[in-house]
């Protein structure tokens, strides 16, 4: 059931955003890339994660959609 997860990614440089928020929806976190991108850099740029910011990223804790 991966298929209506997948999604394309919405600026040039976003496929760390697509991917992560392809991976949140997947445990049951609804989190759009741009939401993702304004939450790391303050507003939605196109920009690009190194994997160390990527990862520092994930690492926080997502509530999902019943709240856990």
């Amino acid at each position: 059931a991966l298929l209506p997860l997948l999604q394309r990614q919405r600026a040039s440089r976003w496929c760390w955003a697509a991917a992560l928020s392809m991976a949140l929806h997947a445990h049951g976190v609804a989190a759009a890339q741009e939401d993702l991108v304004r939450l790391w850099f303050g507003a939605a740029v196109n920009e690009g994660l190194a994997p160390g910011q990527l990862l520092q990223l994930a690492a926080r804790r997502w509530t999902d959609a019943q709240g856990q």
